[in-house]
């Protein structure tokens, strides 16, 4: 099968999307009580 020589393409993938997804924080608090950003919804 030729599909089964690029299957490891799919792991690199998938551990950038880990690493980015751990680095990347989902929720930022500003200095003042009204300004509250959440990322990724």
């Amino acid at each position: 099968m030729r599909i089964r020589n690029y299957l490891w393409i799919l792991n690199i993938v998938g551990a950038l999307l880990v690493i980015i997804s751990i680095m990347t924080p989902t929720s930022y608090n500003d200095e003042t009580a009204t300004t509250y950003f959440v990322w990724m919804t």
